[in-house]
């Protein structure tokens, strides 16, 4: 692939995908309006929404007109920018220059050499080094004026109307205490605020420190995915993201996070990790709003009960609050072949049932002893989550679709993710699709990790079987092996596996 561009030099290897939702909707907005309006009144909505994006409701609210010249003043001011930053460079590059020959002449004088001393190239270096400060402060000056203009020509856009003296103030809260910047991009509205200290905050008029103005900033919302197998292994991902958005998020800022879900559930272990990832985003003060798009059943519910608050699709299947654990026996067609096999344990119940032992009531009754157990942390886990269920009714095992399942309480609410996410666009949130990506170890890595997760109910495996199939196609050589360890499922080696909170009832339901 190509090699990083300039501006990445020096960055850190990045772990995570992360696009602005509300570009996608913007984009929409525009297109559609340059198509059924016109291209000059989606252009201005454009410009006008991302004012008010930057700037709040500080000078976010301006008519056409005003917005059209403000516009105008920002390309200028970025045209008198990348000037002197221009300069800027280019006097730099040449001062770390002269800093490498004067540290060479330095080294050379201390070992005695005559002509490091020599007069006429230290006056040449002194000259030159008059001509660059000269050039710097007329950088500075150039910049500054520029800043000067650009400030000036939108207090002058405001006008002289009472609402533009508010926003004239809101101006002024916008320029107060921003850094200097020769970043050419950047205008000075944009740059961020400095952060004082106590000790070091602003003095007002009495001598009193001033108190550091609001942030307008606009809350965020983390929106994440999980579309669950039977063995929850989305939950690497998962959990990377969770600390992704808990190290990041703030809850005084108001930001909150979106989990679309869609799972049929699996094991035990996996899902109740999955269900700690998502208590790890409760425990940082972030509200969870989740999102059924077709399954939350069983181990997929145990994760959906964490929410705050919980919505489904109006046909989304719910519930299957139970246990379940599914072993094929062959004891009795092994007794005939003549085949023993033995296992050896130490502790009563080492081994209870298995495909190869022969089943007895004893063991029968441990296994549902177990089945019993886990069922209760699961029921008290479920009702302690939502304290608003029946758990008589509820956590029986069965399965309903959105609207008897909104009746029952197992849901909030009936309605889509892209309806949430476009009403939390409406109330100004900056909405963000957060993904752990990591970077491939190799090109046929890449290849596989470009495929989506699979959906619900579909086995894990399938990324397995395709690798295989790409490696037979591309080798010549016969995938059979890695195709066998794909698909086989070893119970008795991982008995952590054996008991299962799943439902795989919803995908025999065809509409």
């Amino acid at each position: 692939g190509g090699g990083a561009s300039e501006d990445d030099v020096g960055a850190p290897v990045e772990y995570l995908k992360v696009e602005c939702i509300n570009d996608r909707y913007d984009s929409f907005e525009y297109s559609l309006e340059k198509a059924t309006v016109s291209p000059a009144t989606a252009l201005a909505t454009a410009r006008r929404r991302d004012l008010r994006r930057r700037f709040g409701d500080e000078i976010g609210h301006v008519d056409d007109g005003r917005l059209a010249l403000l516009t105008l003043a920002e390309d200028e001011y970025m045209a008198a920018a990348q000037e002197r930053a221009s300069v800027v460079e280019e006097a730099a590059r040449e001062v770390r220059l002269m800093a490498v020959e004067a540290g060479a002449r330095e080294a050379a004088k201390e070992k005695g050499d005559k002509g490091a001393s020599d007069e006429g190239s230290m006056m040449r270096m002194f000259g030159q080094g008059e001509q660059l400060e000269k050039r710097l402060q007329e950088a500075v000056k150039c910049s500054i004026a520029a800043e000067v203009e650009y400030l000036k020509t939108i207090s002058k856009i405001l006008g002289d109307e009472v609402k533009a003296d508010e926003e004239r103030r809101g101006l002024a809260r916008l320029v107060a205490d921003r850094p200097f910047s020769w970043q050419p991009d950047v205008a000075p509205l944009e740059l961020p605020r400095r952060h004082h200290s106590p000790l070091e905050a602003p003095q007002g008029k009495e001598g009193k420190r001033a108190q550091e103005p609001e942030q307008s900033l606009p809350p965020r919302c983390f929106v994440l995915e999980f579309f669950g197998d039977i063995q929850a292994s989305q939950v690497e991902n998962l959990r990377q993201e969770v600390t992704a958005v808990v190290g990041h998020a703030s809850a005084a800022r108001g930001d909150t996070v979106v989990l679309v879900l869609n799972t049929g559930g699996g094991t035990v272990t996996g899902y109740g990790l999955a269900a700690a990832q998502l208590q790890r985003l409760k425990a940082a003060g972030l509200h969870l709003t989740i999102c059924v798009e077709q399954v939350a059943a069983s181990g997929g519910y145990m994760m959906a009960c964490i929410a705050d608050r919980l919505v489904a699709a109006p046909f989304a299947v719910l519930g299957s609050i139970g246990v379940i654990t599914d072993i094929p026996n062959v004891y009795d067609r092994l007794s005939k072949e003549g085949i023993a096999f033995q296992t050896i344990t130490a502790g009563k119940y080492k081994r209870t049932l298995t495909p190869t032992k022969k089943v007895t009531p004893e063991d029968v009754a441990k296994t549902k002893e177990d089945i019993e157990a886990i069922f209760k942390l699961f029921r008290g886990f479920v009702g302690q989550n939502r304290p608003q269920l029946d758990l008589e009714e509820v956590a029986t095992g069965e399965t309903w679709f959105g609207q008897d399942a909104l009746e029952r309480k197992l849901v909030d609410e009936l309605t889509s993710s892209d309806d949430i996410l476009l009403n939390l666009r409406k109330q100004g949130a900056m909405l963000y699709s957060v993904k752990y990506r990591p970077p491939a170890a190799s090109p046929f890595g890449a290849l596989v990790g470009s495929f989506d997760a699979p959906a619900a109910g579909v086995d894990g495996n399938a990324l397995a079987m395709l690798a295989a199939r790409l490696l037979e196609v591309t080798t010549g050589r016969p995938a059979g092996a890695l195709e066998r360890l794909a698909s086989s499922q070893d119970w008795s080696a991982r008995p952590d596996q054996a008991y299962l909170l799943q439902d795989t009832r919803a995908q025999d339901l065809l509409l």
